[in-house]
């Protein structure tokens, strides 16, 4: 979704998607990680530093929930997701806004982007889903999030 809400729909090497590529996956890792306690109990064994217990596997649990968290505010920053958040406050706080939202959404139906949506879901096309939606947020809003290539010159 959020390589939809980009200038360029296409474009994997923005910062943006570095950041959501390291939140995916550190997200991942912590939630196959936090459910096997006896990979935690091993290490410490093969360590040699005593045993392990639930407390300390529970810490290390927090710990790596933190760098999810982390990474998760890196997303927020390197999207620049706020100005979605400001145009959003602004269609729900608004009678201009939320009628300017409403008429914005209405038009996007009879768009050739809503017919190639529905046919996305139907046909269980996770990536193109979640692209178009994120192109719906972004022209609904009237937003987009800058191109910043990781590989500029």
């Amino acid at each position: 979704m959020i390589l939809g809400m980009q200038e360029n729909t296409f474009n994997t090497r923005t910062n943006c998607m570095q950041a959501y590529d390291s939140y995916d996956s550190y997200f991942m890792r912590a939630e196959v990680e936090t459910k096997l306690s006896t990979e935690y109990y091993d290490a410490r064994k093969e360590k040699g530093n005593g045993i392990g217990t639930e407390w300390g596997f529970e810490a290390t649990n927090f710990l790596k929930y933190n760098d999810v968290l982390v990474n998760a505010f890196n997303v927020y920053f390197n999207c620049n997701l706020d100005y979605y958040l400001i145009n959003l406050g602004v269609s729900l706080t608004s009678v201009s806004g939320a009628s300017n939202f409403v008429i914005n959404g209405v038009w996007r139906i009879f768009t050739e982007d809503y017919r190639l949506l529905s046919e996305s879901i139907i046909e269980r096309d996770h990536q193109l889903v979640g692209r178009l939606i994120g192109m719906w947020f972004k022209e609904s809003l009237q937003v987009q999030i800058l191109d910043v290539d990781v590989n500029y010159p």
